[in-house]
């Protein structure tokens, strides 16, 4: 159902219909992710919270004491910490199902090959992937049962976390260091169209002390809970 508009109040804002963005691209502007943690809250069904990061101080004064080669130890006296910090965004991440999950040392991760179909950059949706083509080898899930999946991939610092699922994952978003508000999530798939009022919602990044759900709001359309 189409939203009411109160005409006598159009001159004061600006209402109009926007395509929201694509579900990675809430994590565009992280430069880097870390894997929090990753669990089984009901059999089949899969939580992981990532946790943004961004550059930090100096390397301490320890890590640097306790090197013993001379070289690295000037080049880490360079270089500064990737940190975790206040201000920096939460991500729980849920899917109510799964066909298929793992996790990787980052260190002996190979890419995707050129071929592989995606979008985003540090969580990645794939339609087409190694990870889906080693599925179709180890497991009979199909496009028949339990239906058409996808796999999605957090490319964390040391974990590379790939899941496969029919469901679109629900993602809430908090900040670090601000008090959290009382709220509801809601999952991907409800909702009708998008109503954006200029000026009420000036970013996709979270004010500090909010909670953020994303709800899917039509094919390719996404839009937060404020």
């Amino acid at each position: 159902m189409s939203p009411k508009i109160d005409e006598n109040h159009l001159d004061q804002c600006q209402l109009e219909l926007l395509p929201m963005p694509h579900l990675t691209d809430i994590f565009a502007d992280c430069k880097y992710l870390y894997l929090d943690k990753l669990l089984e809250p009901a059999d089949n069904q899969l939580a992981m919270r990532v946790l943004e990061a961004t550059d930090g101080g100096p390397v301490p004064t320890a890590i640097l004491d306790a090197q013993p080669l001379e070289p690295v130890k000037e080049i880490l006296a360079q270089a500064r910490t990737i940190e975790h910090c206040s201000g920096c965004r939460i991500f729980d991440i849920t899917w109510r199902s799964y066909v298929g999950y793992s996790v990787l040392n980052e260190s002996f991760a190979l890419p995707e090959p050129e071929t592989s179909i995606c979008t985003g950059r540090l969580f990645v949706e794939y339609k087409s992937s190694t990870y889906l083509e080693y599925l179709k080898r180890a497991s009979w899930a199909c496009a028949d049962y339990p239906g058409p999946y996808r796999h999605w991939a957090a490319l964390c610092l040391n974990h590379i976390v790939d899941v496969a699922s029919v469901d679109e994952p629900t993602v809430a978003v908090s900040v670090a260091g601000a008090p959290p508000l009382a709220t509801s999530a809601c999952r991907p798939n409800e909702a009708d169209s998008a109503l954006r009022v200029f000026g009420a919602m000036e970013s996709m990044r979270p004010r500090s002390g909010r909670f953020w759900f994303y709800r899917k709001t039509a094919p390719g359309r996404f839009m937060p809970f404020a």
